[in-house]
C-alpha cells in the first residue's frame, strides 16, 4: 500500500474539517462518503480534529480563569496596601503585609496548578542573564530552523 505524503494528509484533515464546520454532528462514515475516502483514515481525522478542538476550549476556559482571579487577587492587595498605607495601628499593618504575602503565593500555586509554570520539587537551578540569553537564542534559532525545514 503506499503511503501518503504529509502534504495530502493535512489536505485530507483540512477537507475533513471543513465538513466538521458545516456540520458538526457528522459521522465519520458519512464525510468517507462525501469526500471519496476510508472510514477508518477519515475516523482518525476526526478523532484528532475533535481532541484538538476540546484542548482549545479547555486552555481557553483555563485562561479566563484564571485572569478573573489574578483580577480578584490585584484588587484585594490594592485594597490590602491601602490599609498598609493608611492604618495607624501595627498589628493592622502585619495583618495587611501577611495578607498581601498569602495573596501572591497563593495566586502562584493556582498558576502552577494550572500549567502556567513547571514546578520540579527539589530541584534549584539558577541561571546567569547569560545563560537566559543563550536559552532564547537556542530556542529561536530551532524555530527558525523547523519553519525552514516544514
Amino acid at each position: 500500500m503506499a503511503t501518503l505524503g504529509q502534504v495530502t494528509i493535512n489536505e485530507h484533515r483540512e477537507l475533513v474539517r471543513q465538513q466538521i464546520v458545516r456540520n458538526p454532528n457528522i459521522a465519520a462514515l458519512t464525510i468517507a462518503k462525501n469526500l471519496s475516502l476510508d472510514k477508518d483514515y477519515v475516523g482518525k481525522h476526526v478523532k484528532k480534529i475533535r481532541a484538538e478542538r476540546a484542548k482549545r476550549i479547555n486552555t481557553q476556559t483555563i485562561g479566563v480563569e484564571l485572569a478573573r482571579t489574578e483580577d480578584l487577587f490585584n484588587d484585594l492587595a490594592m485594597e490590602a496596601y491601602k490599609i498598609l498605607k493608611t492604618a495607624k495601628h501595627p498589628s493592622v499593618r502585619i495583618s495587611a503585609i501577611r495578607t498581601l504575602n498569602t495573596l501572591a503565593k497563593d495566586l502562584l500555586d493556582i498558576k502552577f496548578d494550572a500549567g502556567v509554570f513547571e514546578r520540579k520539587l527539589g530541584e534549584i537551578k539558577t541561571v546567569s542573564f547569560e545563560g537566559v540569553l543563550e536559552l532564547i537564542y537556542d530556542q529561536r534559532a530551532s524555530k527558525e530552523s523547523d519553519k525552514i525545514e516544514g
